[in-house]
């Protein structure tokens, strides 16, 4: 009997068919695949690490789940046929629930899935060009997102895309209007403004621009540029080299270089800068001065030619983040720095009176200079459970050492009955100490209502040593503190926020032989901000500052200069002056363009001037003194237009001043003006042009003029934006010099100092990067429970 017909056989084979159709059926059952891609609604930019969840439609029990890649889409496979609910959810967005069924077609592509902001955010975010901003009361925070990053070849490129930042042809950035802008990193105050060249433009998450700072901040400070890292950053080493020379009357050289390392709590980095520069300056005065009641006139004019000079600057910077954990985080920072400078001047001098020459000399300086400073920073900041409640402190330490030596000789050229020709030798050693301890604290009380405090304290030791061949030897000690305490509401409804906050600061100064000085200061600040939906904005502020006197305003002793015709004394009586600023703002944003009018009022309390006075016929005498000060007016206009290969920015500010000052009244109305075009051409070359304008400006004693300068830069990247060289010529058809002007009664001193920068300049620099991104932890605690049970 054949097995083949044998019933056992057939009894297996329809078994074996019968499992082969399970197993089919089991396949097919098992092959269908949900797809789709999630963006945002208004920018239509993609949102990666959303997370997708696959509920079954009869009891919402989770099926399956993952997040979105980078590109924002998401692919989940091997799905039986069923009824489904595909539900999106990502922070700080409406969550979208989507029905999908798998039994009539296997491949089910959901497309893109657009995902709106929640209401609390939608009201604070623009969309301009590809780039989402959130204005609070008194910042503007830009996201850096994916699609701003694939057009950025360098980081400059991005701050070029925020309309309130200005950045020149050095790729130094700073905010338009304002005279003194910190830059930070993480919250975190750099010794030095941050080389942004150095950052890895994908490390970094969004900036914030702080227009009108609050109590917080000191005050030398008027407008911040904070730069918010990415956490989680792409974990490997990254470095970055680069020299650049300038064609000047005389050479520029700069080399340099910076590494970093990250790993998954550890982000080093270190950099290093040396530049030498031999420029070309030139000082023209002219005096006049009465020496007696029968208006007896005297004239000096010297020109100062610098026969020969060579600036040397070395930096050295170590950084060191440590992510503890999800709350807690460290920082130390160094900065190292080494000026080891020679000066050799030649000078030319003539003094005549009533007509009449008294002297005609030449002097010859030699000085050599050692100038270094180290300055060492700790932080530490705390996380809270509540959403944005932080705590932080931060201790810094400053050292700084100098070291003077000049030989001065005047020649006698023509015969003159006052001719003194003499030589002698100047040493000059100082040491300065420095410790400040902050401390600050920020708690939200609501989604509305929240409030920030801190504390600081400063304290300052100075040594010096001058030795002028016992002419006019001093050594003194210098020891001064300084503490201030603040505290700040901030109110949030809708599209009112309201903020307001006071300062206490406290400053102790102690000079041997001076009585102690104990000032104490209430420094107020107040700002209300006005959304008018997502495209315009009104602020009102109002902020005081202090300006303290430094150790040679106060130090009441007197140095005369090398050519003993002005010498300086302190005056330990001098008050801080006190700086009062009120500021009306309107922002207007849409698509490209992007509009600021401000107005500003400025009145500065208790100015330092010098009270001047001839001593023994020959030798004028400065003396500081507080006076009433002087009010300047403003206006500000700032468009701006981005129309990705093509950037137009300017910022025009009319201004008028009125200083007074005993007997001297003075006005001045004049303005400022920038203009910056950024063009960017095929194959990756990008062309700026810079031009900018100063007008006259009111000092303490007289006024100072700076003639208009342009410059133009070109540069080409390679290597999908890792190489990069650039060309630029700097004041084609001027050259960069600042005027200062002096006026009183019987005292007139016109100076004008030239320094000229007018050449090119070439500069090569190559970033080479290596590692893998980290996934961000975007999920909530319920759904990662969730995606474990997968």
């Amino acid at each position: 009997m054949s097995m083949k017909n044998s019933p056992m056989f057939e009894k297996r084979s329809l078994i074996t068919l019968f499992l082969i159709f399970l197993y089919s059926f089991s396949l097919s059952a098992q092959n269908a695949l949900c797809q789709g891609e999630v963006r945002d609604a208004l920018s239509n930019e993609p949102i990666p690490y959303a997370t997708v969840r696959l509920l079954n439609t009869l009891d919402s029990t989770l099926y399956a789940g993952c997040i979105t890649d980078e590109t924002g889409r998401f692919l989940m496979k091997k799905l039986q046929k069923d009824n489904y609910l595909c539900c999106i959810t990502y922070v700080g967005y409406l969550p979208v629930c989507i029905p999908v069924s798998t039994i009539e077609k296997q491949n089910f592509d959901l497309g893109k899935i657009n995902l709106s902001l929640s209401n609390d955010l939608l009201q604070e975010v623009v969309i301009e060009g590809t780039m989402q901003i959130r204005k609070m009361i008194d910042r503007s925070v830009y996201q850096i997102d994916s699609a701003i990053l694939a057009h950025a070849a360098k980081t400059s490129d991005i701050f070029k895309k925020i309309p309130e930042v200005y950045v020149n042809s050095a790729g130094e950035i700073a905010i338009k209007g304002k005279n003194a802008t910190m830059i930070m990193v993480n919250g975190i105050l750099s010794p030095e403004k941050e080389n942004i060249k150095s950052i890895d433009i994908h490390d970094i998450e969004n900036v914030e621009i702080i227009t009108a700072p609050s109590s917080e901040y000191g005050t030398e400070i008027d407008g911040i540029i904070n730069i918010i890292l990415k956490e989680k950053m792409k974990a490997g080493y990254y470095f970055n080299i680069g020299g650049s020379w300038w064609s000047l009357p005389f050479n520029r050289v700069a080399v340099g270089g910076a590494f970093r390392y990250n790993s998954e709590k550890i982000r080093y980095r270190f950099s290093a800068n040396y530049s030498y520069n031999s420029p070309k300056k030139q000082w023209d005065s002219i005096y006049r001065e009465n020496f007696d009641e029968n208006d007896n006139l005297s004239v000096y004019q010297s020109i100062d030619i610098p026969q020969k000079k060579i600036e040397q600057n070395i930096f050295i910077d170590n950084n060191l983040d440590y992510y503890i954990n999800k709350n807690n985080f460290l920082h130390f920072s160094s900065r190292n720095v080494f000026f080891p400078n020679t000066i050799k001047t030649q000078g030319f001098a003539t003094n005549s009176m009533n007509n009449a020459l008294i002297n005609s000399i030449s002097s010859f300086t030699d000085k050599d200079t050692d100038y270094n400073t180290g300055n060492y920073t700790f932080f530490y900041r705390r996380k809270f459970n509540k959403e944005h409640q932080l705590f932080s402190s931060n201790f810094n330490f400053y050292h700084m050492t100098t070291a003077n030596n000049s030989k001065y000789e005047e020649i006698k050229l023509e015969n003159a009955p006052y001719s003194s020709p003499h030589s002698r030798n100047t040493t000059e050693k100082a040491n300065r100490y420095s410790y400040n301890l902050k401390v600050d604290y920020y708690h939200p009380i609501s989604q509305k209502v929240s409030f920030s405090t801190g504390v600081l304290g400063y304290y300052q030791m100075f040594f010096n040593d001058y030795q002028d061949g016992g002419f006019s030897d001093t050594t003194y000690k210098y020891s001064d503190l300084k503490a201030h305490a603040y505290l700040d509401f901030s109110f949030n409804f809708n599209d009112f926020g309201f903020r307001i906050g006071n300062k206490i600061e406290s400053f102790f100064t102690y000079l041997k032989n001076v009585p102690e000085i104990n000032q104490t200061s209430y420094l107020p600040s107040i700002m209300v901000l006005k959304k008018f939906g997502a495209t315009q904005s009104l602020s009102l502020s109002y902020r005081a500052v202090n300006f303290y006197p430094n150790v040679w305003i106060l130090t009441p002793y007197v140095t005369y200069s090398a050519d003993s015709l002005t010498a300086h004394s302190g005056n330990p009586n001098i008050k801080p002056g006190k700086l009062h600023n009120v500021s009306l703002n309107y922002v207007f944003r849409k698509g490209v363009t992007y509009l600021q009018l401000g107005a500003l009022y400025q009145y500065m309390q208790n100015a330092f001037s010098n009270e001047s006075s001839i001593i023994e016929q020959k030798t004028l005498l400065y003396k500081p003194v507080n006076i009433s000060g002087k009010n300047k007016f403003s206006l500000e206009v700032i468009p701006s237009l981005d129309f990705d290969f093509l950037i137009i920015e300017t910022t025009l500010t009319p201004y008028y001043e009125y200083f007074q000052a005993n007997n001297d009244h003075r006005k001045n109305f004049n303005f400022d003006l920038s203009l910056s075009v950024y063009w960017y051409l095929p194959y990756d070359f990008e062309f700026d042009v810079d031009f900018t304008y100063k007008g006259k400006a009111l000092t303490s004693q007289g006024c100072t003029k700076q003639y208009p300068e342009i410059d133009f830069y070109l540069s080409k990247t390679f290597l999908k934006g890792n190489m990069e060289v650039n060309i630029s010529y700097s004041g084609l058809f001027f050259s960069t010099a600042i005027i200062n002007v002096i006026e009183q009664d019987y005292f007139y001193q016109w100076m004008k100092e030239d320094n000229t920068m007018r050449g090119f300049s070439i500069g090569l620099s190559y970033r080479f990067r290596k590692g893998k991104e980290y996934q961000i932890e975007n999920i909530q605690k319920y759904q990662d429970n969730d995606l474990k049970k997968i």
